[in-house]
């Protein structure tokens, strides 16, 4: 049977009906919009310790958000990075290795990439198998050297002249100051020479490198510039407010082993902004512009005065370093959260994201998407018309604007309720029938407890949606059910009933197991009335199901993984209450699906891709019983669309660029 208002309305991406009834020439296609400015933060949600290198036109970043360092995003753009997959780029063996590492450090030496990454067995180093900073790595060694009588944190190559460097930070327990050491490399696992110390902080009274009785200098990225070379590092405690970048500076051809070969600077070359609101820089690594003619440092910020050790009020910026007349960086002031910077050079932009699209009856579809001013901009099409209406903005900016896509559905005829994840809170406007809310309405964002596997320190996360845009679905027409990822990993759900109002968040949790956080964004279906399904990516790589069954969430369910292994978020859609079906974007840029018969799942079977190959989250629609569409953006920004007639899919098709 049909389900009336089923999750197909949620994610209604349903251009298949243009295709019936015009030729896809007369589809209207317009250039992308791209952006000219990103945003701080970079990401949504914790934020910390981040690293950053530029290849062949992209950003690849690495960062902490209290599952630790094992997820990589790419993005042609700074201001993209808000909403990338996060991708996992190794699992270990579960014998000699734990099945989930912990990756820190990207390095390109001797024309193969080098993931730094550890484990409960000590530090592992990682080797490309292809060109692209996100394929396939092997194990190549054991990264276990430290200085001798320490332990040693804040573990990262710096490659000079063609000689490889290990620095460490050792741990002093409070018996002696958190210090970096170096020592030479012959390849990223093996040491050829010995740690010596090159930085110790200046203890006492007033010292800018010592904060709630700790002195610390730590972590290290250097770049080298002229005849020099500049290593930033963090001085004092990352959750005090006074928290900053310091540099060391050396001459390129010395032996960096060496403390007396390094000049220390006599203070902070970044600190807090306190006009701005912000504190505590730290964790300073420096990047090229894609084109690379710019020297660019990405750090985190505090967003509160307080001694946080939690962590959970950093952010991630970047800000561009430029040089004197006698080749010394001259940097910025860190900027206020919620703010737009100028983009790189060479940066192109982010193009906006895929349409997402509701439907009140088969005659009506809307697509929504980000457009000019970071605004949701409309273009719908009506059976009576027979054409797209053309893109116009509608309702009101969204606070501090739009970075993440919105989700849009229709519950009845006439009506549209849009989510909008921006300064990590949801947000809300809704179409009457005749106008969009004059105001976004704030939907705020889960509120996780303490977990020891999310943050060692203790406690968690503030009230964040983590970088998730929403999944929606309805049942009914008095019955709106919202998921999100919040900070702790977990999948959250907040539903709305008419005459009550929304619930609140309520916590789905996560997989069962070592690490396996949701990372990314949920997506869900209702099959029948008082039934939903959310699927999720987890941080092993694997699509996880969870199910209302009309009285309680049954937990989490395994639904594997493609042979190519999982680059995307999950889209589900369904015809039936014995019908569903979940799409995910495969590593390999290949669609991939999976279809459920009303009592077991099937193999997940490849749709192949546009020619340019996926590059985004796939989204599907059942518009009616045995018939599917299913879209995705390719690499050359378009979006294209793949039909299932009842019989056979038709061949990818391109519907142009948003």
């Amino acid at each position: 049977m049909k389900i009336a208002l089923s999750a197909s309305r949620a994610y209604k991406t349903f251009l298949c009906v243009v295709v019936m009834v015009m030729s896809l020439t007369q589809i209207r296609t317009a250039k992308a919009q791209t952006t000219t400015q990103f945003r701080a933060p970079l990401t949504y949600g914790y934020q910390a310790d981040p690293m950053m290198v530029t290849y062949s036109g992209r950003y690849y970043l690495y960062l902490n958000d209290q599952m630790g360092y094992d997820r990589m995003r790419k993005s042609k753009s700074l201001a993209g990075l808000a909403a990338a997959q996060s991708e996992v780029v190794y699992y270990g063996d579960g014998v000699t290795e734990d099945v989930n590492v912990t990756c820190s450090y990207i390095l390109q030496w001797l024309g193969s990439w080098y993931q730094f990454c550890g484990d409960t067995t000590g530090g592992l180093v990682l080797k490309s198998n292809t060109s692209d900073p996100t394929g396939a790595y092997t194990f190549f060694g054991r990264n276990l050297s430290t200085p001798p009588g320490y332990t040693a944190y804040a573990k990262w190559p710096i490659l000079v002249n063609n000689q490889l460097y290990m620095l460490a930070t050792i741990n002093g327990n409070g018996v002696v100051p958190n210090s970096i050491w170096a020592a030479k490399y012959s390849d990223p696992a093996t040491i050829s020479g010995s740690w010596s110390m090159i930085a110790q902080p200046t203890k006492g009274a007033g010292s800018w490198e010592c904060a709630n009785s700790r002195c610390i200098d730590e972590g290290g990225s250097a770049v080298v510039h002229g005849s020099n070379v500049f290593l930033l590092f963090s001085a004092g405690g990352y959750e005090d407010p006074g928290y900053c970048v310091g540099m060391l500076t050396a001459s390129a051809t010395a032996d960096l082993t060496v403390q007396s070969n390094w000049t220390k600077s006599s203070g902070c070359v970044v600190s807090s902004n306190t006009s701005a609101g912000v504190y505590g820089p730290g964790s300073a690594q420096w990047f090229k512009s894609t084109d690379g003619t710019q020297d660019w440092i990405v750090y985190h910020v505090k967003t509160t005065t307080t001694d946080n050790r939690n962590g959970d009020d950093r952010r991630l910026e970047a800000m561009q370093v430029t040089w004197d007349g006698s080749g010394n960086p001259v940097f910025g002031s860190p900027y206020a959260v919620d703010t737009y910077q100028t983009l790189p050079s060479g940066d192109a932009g982010d193009e906006y994201s895929s349409p997402f699209v509701s439907s009140w009856s088969s005659s009506r579809i809307t697509l929504h998407a980000i457009g000019s001013g970071n605004a949701i901009w409309e273009d719908y099409w009506t059976t009576t018309s027979g054409t797209w209406s053309g893109w116009h903005q509608v309702g009101s900016v969204p606070p501090n604007g739009a970075a993440i896509g919105p989700a849009s559905i229709s519950r009845v005829s006439n009506y549209i309720d849009m989510f909008v994840p921006t300064d990590s809170k949801l947000y809300t406007q809704t179409w009457n029938g005749s106008t969009w809310s004059t105001s976004w309405s704030n939907m705020g964002g889960p509120s996780p407890t303490s977990s020891v596997e999310e943050n060692p320190n203790g406690g968690c996360c503030v009230a964040n949606v983590n970088g998730s845009k929403a999944a929606a679905t309805v049942w009914s027409s008095s019955r709106i059910n919202i998921f999100v990822t919040g900070d702790d990993h977990d999948v959250w759900e907040n539903y709305w009933i008419s005459g009550t109002g929304w619930s609140g968040y309520n916590d789905l949790g996560q997989p069962t197991g070592t690490r396996l956080g949701i990372i990314g964004a949920p997506g869900a279906a209702s099959i029948s009335n008082n039934e939903t399904d959310v699927f999720a990516r987890a941080a092993d790589g694997n699509i996880y199901q969870n199910t209302w069954n009309g009285s309680a969430w049954v937990g989490w369910s395994e639904l594997g993984a493609t042979t190519a292994g999982n680059a995307s978020n999950p889209a589900a859609t369904t015809w039936s209450s014995t019908n569903e079906q979940v799409y995910e974007r495969g590593r390999d840029g290949n669609i991939y699906q999976i279809i459920w018969n009303g009592s077991t799942w099937g193999s997940w079977t490849s749709l192949g891709a546009p020619t340019p190959g996926a590059t985004a989250d796939p989204t599907a629609v059942s518009r009616t019983s045995n018939y599917v569409d299913v879209f995705t953006r390719a690499t050359d920004g378009k979006i294209y669309q793949k039909t299932w007639n009842g019989t056979t899919w038709s061949s990818w098709a391109s519907l142009g660029e948003p």
